[in-house]
């Protein structure tokens, strides 16, 4: 599947933290990211190169994408 930034996505990333036992916040501190941030890339409110830069890492993550 192909994601794009959007708030359904945030909500699978959410649902794919869960189903791995961490919390979105958890995760965040765990990879140094700021939560806010972090939330507002994958829903596509906040662009750019960081902001994309740490949507890609968010899917390979949990592997929603190869």
């Amino acid at each position: 599947m192909d994601y794009t930034p959007s708030k359904q996505t945030l909500k699978e990333v959410r649902v794919r933290l869960l189903m791995r036992g961490l919390s979105f916040a958890g995760y965040c501190r765990e990879q140094g990211l700021i939560r806010q941030n972090l939330a507002a890339a994958i829903a596509g409110k906040l662009t750019g190169p960081k902001a994309e830069a740490m949507f890609q890492s968010v899917l390979m993550d949990l592997g929603m994408k190869a």
